[in-house]
């Protein structure tokens, strides 16, 4: 399931400026998104939005279990920003992608998916969006 957030530009900015910034944004406001994916695994996707730079990304998959291979893309407005694959680390079963993308004028909406490959087949699925706009 598509889970998603709208958020204004410029009451993003609004609160970047006016009230104290998160301890995860020090000189902006995050918007997230977060849930369970289609089977056991739980992601968590946010977005940092700056004063006049670029968005700041994170998408997390938890699946609790170590050496999972996952399929993940993230898109910035139709533009993949990250294609890859990665397998999930540690005893919690954890992936972190973390990158830039550009802060295009209008809206921004930004789409993170992973599948879990498993045999060459999807075993499940999560997705998050998030929306930034003007």
């Amino acid at each position: 399931m598509l889970k998603s957030r709208v958020v204004p530009l410029s009451l993003v900015l609004a609160a970047g400026v006016l009230a104290p910034a998160a301890p995860a944004a020090a000189d902006g406001i995050s918007v997230g998104t977060g849930g369970s994916c289609s089977k056991k695994a739980g992601f968590q996707f946010t977005v940092t939005v700056t004063n006049h730079g670029p968005l700041h990304w994170r998408f997390k998959v938890d699946s609790n279990r170590a050496r999972q291979k996952w399929r993940v893309r993230v898109v910035d407005n139709g533009h993949v920003a990250f294609q890859g694959t990665r397998r999930t680390k540690g005893k919690r079963g954890v992936l972190v992608v973390r990158r830039k993308s550009a802060n295009r004028s209008g809206t921004d909406q930004v789409t993170a998916r992973a599948w879990q490959i498993r045999k060459g087949k999807k075993v499940q699925v999560c997705s998050g969006q998030v929306l930034v706009g003007a």
